[in-house]
Formats: C-alpha cells, structure tokens, sequence
C-alpha cells in the first residue's frame, strides 16, 4: 500500500492507504511538487473536491503559465525555454473527474483575470492554420491606390490588424477528437503545435494563407481516456522526440493515479520538485 502526499479524508486529519500501482506506474508526486502558489491552490481545493490533486496541480500550473505571458523564460545555450506547457491528463470517463480538476483551476485563475479566461481560452482544434488564426500577427499588403489623374501606384497598408494578445489557452476536454484530427492526410496541426511549444514563429508556406505569428504563448490541456489514447496513438506519434512539445507514450514518465484512477502523463522531471531557488526556470517541460 502506498500514500499520495496530498491524499487524505475530506478532515484533513490522516491520510487514506491507497492500493499498490498496478503494471509500471510510478509513485505519486511528492510533497516537493506541491510548493508554492500552486501548492497551497491544491491544498485549498481538495477537502472540497472530487477532483485527483495531481490533475489540479496540473491545470493550475499550465493556466497560470500561460497567463503570465511570454516574459519569463529561462535560457539554455541558444534556446528559450518559456512557462508554456502542454499536458493531457488520462483518466476513466466519469470517475477520474479530469473535466472536475479543469474547472477548479479555471475557476480560480477567472477571478484573478476574468477578461484573460473570457477572450484567450479557446477549444475545438481542428488545423494548424486555425491556431495561427487564432494568434495571428497583422499583415500588410501592397495595395492599389485608385487615382485617375495620375499612374497606377501602390501603397503598403494593413490589410488585417491580427490578434493583439499572443497568450492562448487551449482546453480540449475531448483530447481524441485532436488526435484525430491530426492524422488526417494534409493536417499540420501536429507540427504547428510542436512549433507553438518551442515558442517558435509560426507560419505556412502557402499562397492561400498569409497569417503568421512571430511570437506565440500557446498553451495546451487535454483531457482523453486510456481507451481512447491507445486506440487514436499512432505509430510516428510515440517515435516524437521529447522535445515536442505534445508528445504522448514513447518511454515518458507516468505520475502515479490518485483518488480516482486519473493519472497526468507527464514528459520530462517536475520543474517544482528540484530544489531549486526558482523551480519555475529550471524545466521547460511538464506535462505532455
């Protein structure tokens, strides 16, 4: 039998025996990785919840992540490393409560920037060229000025004015439907996303769409069952290298379930388990 640091009775008083991880899942996040802001949220929340602490952690860190915007970052040699995260969390339908945790989180991050969640958290990712759309720089063109009395000339004018704010909180709570959208022949959502993780400019060479985005603050939570995982998981999907961004099975680590069976898939060591003086800088990657 093992404990969950944060799995107690509804009391808070002692901590309920949790039965022993079936087939490779690891332990449970330990105390370490609720420190700070995003802890004590968690400790608020779980006497009154049904939702797993980890998922809560979770969705609050990548919430917050992206709503802090693009400033902070921490840098290795030549690459930025931003506060974006990309996170699915796996659990049964119903009983895992995913959706539960989601909302706890947005919940509470509403009252801090209501008009943030309101206008830059979006779902029903579909295309990659829909999410440039939606993070869109403003475009100009060489348009023709109409003069009778003199040469056919041009002026450079903003033909649209994109989208102000780079941040955009992506929330799936149907995770598959995204899979499989990007394995439909043609879809570049796939790479768009892995480019939206790194931070990186985003943009299609084609004729027929001119929208780009130089610097995106993407940030993706989905929510998907294991059923539903293995099934829509295809082959090249678990091949992805660590480094982008969303990739899902393919030797990653597996956070142990809590309460109700919902177990966050996770890429890479917890930033707040290590010990540093700013753990927020020292991962640029938790969660898928």
């Amino acid at each position: 039998m093992t404990t969950s640091p944060l799995t107690w009775d509804k009391t808070g008083s002692e901590p309920e025996p949790q039965p022993e991880p079936q087939g490779t899942w690891p332990e449970p996040m330990s105390d370490d990785a609720f420190h700070g802001l995003a802890g004590d949220f968690v400790r608020l929340v779980l006497p009154e919840t049904e939702a797993d602490p980890q998922a809560l952690l979770l969705a609050f860190l990548l919430g917050f992540g992206c709503m802090v915007g693009r400033k902070p970052f921490y840098q290795v040699e030549s690459t930025r490393h931003g506060v974006n995260l990309f996170s699915v969390i796996v659990g049964d339908t119903s009983k895992a409560r995913k959706g539960t945790a989601t909302d706890r989180a947005t919940d509470i991050l509403s009252r801090v920037d209501a008009d943030f969640m309101a206008t830059r958290k979006r779902s029903g990712l579909s295309s990659g060229e829909g999410l440039i759309q939606a993070v869109r720089d403003p475009r100009e063109e060489d348009v023709q000025v109409k003069d009778k009395s003199g040469p056919q000339r041009f002026e450079r004018q903003i033909v649209d004015n994109g989208e102000a704010d780079k941040r955009l909180f992506v929330v799936e709570s149907e995770f598959g439907s995204v899979l499989q959208q990007s394995g439909r022949d043609g879809n570049i959502l796939s790479a768009i996303l892995r480019d939206a993780w790194d931070g990186k400019p985003l943009r299609v060479l084609a004729r027929s769409n001119k929208d780009s985005c130089q610097k995106p603050h993407i940030t993706m939570l989905g929510n998907v069952t294991v059923e539903e995982l293995q099934r829509l998981l295809t082959t090249n999907d678990k091949a992805v290298p660590r480094s982008a961004g969303h990739q899902i099975g393919g030797g990653e680590r597996l956070i142990q379930e809590g309460w109700h069976g919902c177990s966050p898939f996770c890429v890479g060591e917890n930033p707040l388990n290590s010990g540093s003086k700013n753990p927020w800088q020292e991962s640029s990657c938790f969660g898928i």
